[in-house]
Order: structure tokens, then sequence, then C-alpha cells
């Protein structure tokens, strides 16, 4: 009876009526042609989604045997996967691409998963941006592996693969042949002395040939190995940890490919360099307190996961991947946030800006497709909207009800409405119906819920963003002073420095 007496109030109000069974996402009706657009993309979505962990296993097992000639479908399965929607899926299929990369011949790469396909798409992947400077591969642990999985390839030449140039046989050409094994820095002190933009002179004659150049020709993700100079200069010291400035001049190479590349650090503003140099000790100092502190299993664990079946590590990378370890682990990312802090972030960020417009709405809707004309879909939608509104009006010829779709859009913003629906929306009062609204392929006829006018912004509704960058801001604090701790413990020498002597802790 209960349900007798909610059908018949549906007349007037549609979103009182009983609805049908929600069924999962995959259930095979949602996928038959006759389904909803918005089911049928749901179901197809979730399908892919749920057929990730089987997608990542068979990577792999594909990782394990590697771009053999037997077996030419596994390039074909790889680059699929480096196109796959789910994140997890393309980062397991350049970790598998990396492990099979490099080889005696870095140049041939005979067997290896180092093909001409591959590499463009890895190279892509890395670097590649869109016409608004955005990466494409929006994964910045995707990005740093694919770069990893080009140099590990021996990298590529955009430039050459285009003109279908062959690799000749054997190394590259030996870059700033007149650089010094033997080339040692001047002594200073630590670092925490006054900075000057004159860097001290060399000691002698070969460590100014170190500061060579090379050509500032762009280079889309080559192997920077074998591009950056292989200068033997000495930029800092820690102890008795020395930072080539061949690292440093790498690190501003993978993190700036658009950039020309420099001859030395020189070549790069007072600012970046000294930025590059800081950072580098302070990732030395974190390392170096990583492997004092942590246990040796869990440090072997890092390691294998970050490099699975890997013969050589850059004793860079592993730096990198301890001291972001150990900051991790020694951060309070947790604790609340000062209320304080929460307003200054608000006054800063938002205090001028206002909350949209939003809307709650019942609605009725028609695709055209389904009728011979747009006539008859008009007619049918209003048909629905005069039996909402009490009407006691004939259905019209061939009337079909399933073609009718009955939605309730929650809270929306009403500058992400469409056009036609946002202006009824603006004038209707709670509780009106609509007429008939054209939009494209659909037809909708709308009764407003309830509507919320713009108003300016309240530190509540953006409180979940405020506490992540409050939070951020803490935890830059903690790292600067933790690392300035670190460096008091230490003895520090840089090219920024101007005294003679590294000064004892």
């Amino acid at each position: 009876m209960g349900q007798g007496v909610r059908n018949r109030l549906g007349m007037r109000f549609p979103g009182l009526e009983s609805k049908p069974a929600v069924t999962s996402i995959t259930d095979p009706a949602n996928s038959s042609p006759d389904a909803d657009p918005a089911a049928q993309a749901a179901a197809e979505i979730k399908a892919s989604e749920d057929g990730a962990e089987q997608k990542i296993k068979a990577l792999r097992y594909l990782g394990r045997i590697g771009c053999s000639g037997c077996y030419p479908g596994i390039e074909d399965a790889f680059l699929s996967a480096l196109e796959d929607c789910t994140e997890e899926v393309r980062y397991e299929a350049v970790r598998a691409i990396r492990s099979n990369g490099g080889g005696p011949c870095a140049v041939c790469a005979s067997g290896n998963c180092c093909s001409e396909k591959l590499l463009k798409k890895l190279n892509e992947l890395g670097s590649g941006m869109t016409d608004n400077g955005c990466f494409r591969e929006p994964s910045a642990r995707v990005r740093r592996l694919a770069r990893i999985a080009v140099s590990n390839c021996g990298g590529y030449n955009e430039t050459a693969a285009a003109e279908s140039v062959l690799p000749a046989e054997g190394p590259p050409p030996v870059v700033n042949e007149a650089a010094s094994p033997d080339a040692t820095p001047p002594p200073a002190p630590a670092s925490n002395a006054p900075a000057s933009d004159a860097l001290p002179a060399p000691t002698d004659s070969a460590s100014t040939a170190t500061r060579g150049s090379v050509s500032n020709t762009k280079i889309a993700l080559v192997d920077y190995q074998k591009v950056v100079p292989q200068s033997e200069l000495i930029a800092a010291r820690v102890d008795d940890v020395a930072i080539r400035e061949a690292d440093l001049l790498l690190e501003y190479v993978v993190h700036h490919p658009k950039q020309p590349i420099p001859g030395s650090l020189e070549d790069l503003p007072f600012a970046t360099r000294q930025q590059l140099i800081k950072d580098a000790i302070g990732r030395v100092l974190l390392a170096r307190e990583a492997a004092r502190r942590m246990p040796a299993e869990q440090v072997a664990m890092l390691i294998a996961s970050a490099f699975p079946g890997a013969s050589e590590i850059n004793p860079r990378e592993k730096e990198q991947l301890l001291a972001e370890a150990w900051m991790q682990q020694v951060r309070n990312t947790t604790q609340p946030v000062d209320e304080a802090a929460l307003q200054r972030l608000f006054a800063a960020r938002y205090a001028t800006q206002q909350a949209p417009a939003q809307a709650r709405w019942e609605q009725l809707s028609v695709n055209k497709q389904d009728f011979a004309t747009r006539a008859a879909a008009i007619e049918t939608l209003d048909f629905a909207r005069q039996r909402a509104l009490g009407v006691d009006a004939p259905a019209p010829s061939g009337f079909r009800g399933e073609r009718i779709h009955f939605a309730v859009n929650a809270w929306t913003p009403l500058d992400t409405v469409p056009g036609a629906r946002r202006d009824a929306l603006s004038r209707l009062k709670p509780g009106a119906i609509s007429g008939v609204i054209d939009e494209g392929e659909m037809l909708y006829v709308c009764r407003l819920l309830e509507r919320r006018e713009a108003r300016p912004l309240t530190l509540d509704d953006v409180r979940p963003q405020l506490v992540a960058a409050a939070r951020q801001e803490s935890a830059s604090r903690f790292d600067d002073v933790y690392v300035e701790q670190l460096r008091s413990k230490a003895r520090i020498w840089s090219l920024l420095d101007d005294a003679n002597d590294p000064v004892e802790p």
C-alpha cells in the first residue's frame, strides 16, 4: 500500500517514487547497449581498474623474461602498459623496462628493452610537456623512473631518432678531455660563512680546464651522464665525502630538461648554484644519518624496492632515496595545526575569494537520439512535466516511460552547470519546476530543491586545503632546522666559501 501511495504522489513529485535496486557497477546489465551511458562508462572503467593487479603481475613476469627476440609480443605489451590509465600499471611497466636496460653495450642494448619505440615512449613519459607547460605524465615517480630507464639504455636523442641515424658502435665521445682527476678544491671554511658571488680561483691549470663548455643544443632526455661535462672539480665536501661539480650539473640537467646544458656551475645564476650545493650537502648529511640510525634490514628493503634487479646503483640516487626516507621517518606530519596559522594562511590566500552560487535539484531528461524527431522528444518530456505539475494530460502516441531518466543532483556550483540549466536554476524558486530545456542532444526538466547564493569564502570552506598547506610549511621549517643541526656537527666546505680552511664543528 505504501508503495502505491508513493507512486501516486510521483505524478507531482517524481523524486518520491520508488526507485529500482542499485546494482554493482560491473553488473552485466550495465554493459548492455541499452544501459545508461554513465553506467556503461563506469562499468568499463571499473573493469579496467579491477584488472590492474592482473596486469601488474603479468608485467613483473615479462620483466623477468625481457625483450627477447623469441617473444616479439613483449615490446607491444610494454608499450600498451605505458599508456594504461592506471598509474600503478604504468609504474610497473617502467620498472620492468628499466630492469632490462643497459648491458655490456649500451648502444646496441642487444636483447634488452631499449628499442627506439620504447625509448621514445619513455622519453615522453619522463619529460614530455603539454602546450600549457604541464607534464604529460602526472605521476612524479613514473616520470623519474622513466628518465632513469632511458639513461640505463644509453639515452634517447630525439633528433637522431627522427633522422633515422644509426648509432656508432662503442663508447660515446669523451667530453672535456682536459679534465684532471687530480684537481682538488682550495681549502675554505665551513659553508655557513658569508657567501660571495666570486668563486675562489682554481689552484692550477688543470682545474681551469675542467670548466670547459659543451654545445647548448637542447637534447630531449639523452643519456645525461654522457652529455654533462664529466668535471672532476670538487664543488663541496662534507667531512670525507666529496661532492663533484659533475654530479651537480647532472642533477640540474635532469630537473631542467628544457634548459640549455651548462658547461660548468659558473654558467648558472649564483642563486641556482648556491641552491644546488646547499641541497647536495643536505642530502649527504641526511643519507649518512639514515645509514647510521635506520636498521640495516630497512635500508636493504628500501633499496631493493626502489632498484629491483639492479646490479649497480648510482650512489647519488641511493643517497637521495635514503635522505627522503629518513626525513619522512623523523617528521611529524600528523601534529595538530594551530588555528592562528590557519587564519594567517586564509587571510593570505582566500580572504578576497567568493564561494560560488550552488544549487541542489531533481531533473528529468531524455536523449533526442532515442526519438524519431526532436518534436517527439519534447512532447514526451513535456508530458512527464505536466504529470509532475498535477495535470492529467494524455500520453503521447508511442509513449515509453523507460526513455525518461530521473536524477537528483547534490550541491553543485552553478558556474559548472551548462548555460540553459544554470539560467533556469538561477531563476526558479525552491519547489518550482522549469519548462523543457534544450541542451544539445539532451532535453531536461528541472525542479529546484534548494539554492545558495554566492558569498565570501569562510575558513571552514577551505579548512582541509589550509591544514595541508600549514603542515607543508611546518615540514619545510622542520627540514631546514634539522639539516642545520646536522651541518653544525660536520666539517663542510664549498666553492662558495671565501676563507682558507674548513671550520671544526
